[in-house]
């Protein structure tokens, strides 16, 4: 008996050219992706944006986001403790160099971005290795400029956790580890300001000790906490100015925090009493 096409067609599930439905919506599926990568391929080219793309990251990456400043708040104490230590030891000056570079990139990191960390970690210690070039003569800029530019980096970082602190809804871990390495990071590098000016005008700052990079940073931290033991006094108009803005920020800065920390606890309160009523 002769059977329609049409017969033919409800029968199995082919077309009249013999695909069948599965192979429909296969070639469906492939249509709606070639679209979607067509369109996004047409926004990144207008915008010149990137579209958000879930990415993978590893577990070490993973445990850096959630602990990164309390990593950076203990890498900056056994900074402070070393640094002393390997002057009194004779240890050499490279170790010195090498423990403050090492600060300057754990306090550059926590500010940047997941994209640019690997960036931002390669110009801080390319600017690390040009310190040591220019000190050891390969680089033909003064040793004191790039010393400014460390000192201006870290300080750059304070503000970035600063600005974390300030920013945290409430006081969490996090938020404590940013404060208090804020304050670390401001009289470490304050002193390596001290010591590149020391560098370029010799006699800025005096004491009953010959200045090194050690003694400069002592004086900052004593200079920021406004304990004035006047062992170490600033000799130059320009040293007497950073000492200023320093003390100023330091006492700014412990008011301010205090003051948002004991509110962003209150609210904390606030709102878990307000949770314990509902």
């Amino acid at each position: 008996m002769l059977v329609s096409r049409e017969e033919r067609t409800r029968t199995n599930p082919q077309d009249a050219f013999g695909i069948t439905r599965g192979h429909e919506d296969l070639v469906s599926r492939s249509m709606q992706r070639l679209s979607r990568g067509f369109l996004e391929w047409k926004v990144e080219s207008m915008t010149g944006t990137e579209l958000h793309r879930p990415r993978r990251e590893s577990a070490f990456w993973r445990f850096y986001d959630r602990e990164r400043y309390a990593i950076l708040f203990y890498a900056l104490l056994l900074t402070l403790l070393l640094l002393p230590a390997a002057a009194a030891l004779g240890l050499p000056t490279i170790m010195i160099k090498l423990l403050v570079g090492a600060s300057l990139l754990a306090a550059v990191l926590p500010n940047a971005s997941r994209k640019m960390r690997l960036i931002v970690g390669a110009l801080v210690l390319l600017v690390i290795a040009a310190r040591a070039a220019s000190e050891s003569g390969y680089l033909p800029i003064s040793p004191a400029l790039i010393l400014i530019l460390v000192g201006v980096l870290g300080l750059a970082a304070a503000a970035g956790a600063l600005r974390f602190t300030i920013a945290s809804a409430s006081v969490t871990a996090e938020a404590v580890y940013a404060a208090l390495s804020t304050y670390l990071l401001a009289g470490l590098f304050f002193g390596q300001i001290y010591w590149s000016i020391e560098q370029m005008s010799p006699g800025s700052l005096v004491g009953p000790d010959p200045v090194s990079e050690v003694t400069s940073v002592y004086y900052s931290f004593v200079t920021l906490a406004t304990l004035g033991y006047g062992d170490f006094l600033p000799r130059s108009d320009i040293t007497r100015g950073i000492a200023t803005f320093e003390v100023i920020g330091g006492q700014l800065y412990l008011a301010v925090l205090v003051a948002r920390l004991i509110g962003a606890f209150g609210g904390s309160r606030g709102d878990a009493a307000s949770a314990k009523k509902r």
